[in-house]
């Protein structure tokens, strides 16, 4: 169980991780980050930070290694409620509509899960037998 003071940090937490991953498909996209040899590399890049939301989650929260995929997943779930409204509604913060959002959506969602599958196989890690 998570306490309602880890639940509002990760929260915050993710609110951040979400207008900074916006802000990055916005300066992104005009510079062809997401696409071609650009976008492969922008994968890869993405697997470290991605991994590494997850512990920094973890210590924001004060969580135990058991409760790393409960943190990760409130601030996930902050951070796609807010994709899924701005994505749609306010694509300006993501450098308006136009092709090249799509690859960027998709690397975005593919940190997510990066991120998710760390956080379950962490939390795995912590609640195998001695």
């Amino acid at each position: 169980m998570l306490t309602s003071s880890q639940i509002l940090k990760l929260t915050l937490y993710g609110l951040a991780l979400w207008l900074i991953a916006a802000l990055l498909i916005k300066f992104g996209r005009p510079l062809g980050a997401f696409e071609g040899t650009m976008g492969v590399v922008s994968y890869l890049v993405a697997v470290p930070i991605s991994i590494l939301f997850v512990p920094i989650a973890g210590r924001i929260a004060g969580l135990e290694a058991h409760q790393l995929l409960s943190g990760a997943t409130v601030s996930v779930v902050a951070a796609v409620l807010c994709d899924g409204i701005g994505l749609n509604w306010g694509s300006a913060l993501y450098g308006g509509p136009g092709s090249s959002l799509a690859p960027a959506a998709g690397w975005l969602l593919w940190g997510v899960g990066v991120s998710l599958a760390y956080g379950f196989w962490r939390s795995q890690q912590a609640l195998k037998p001695s």
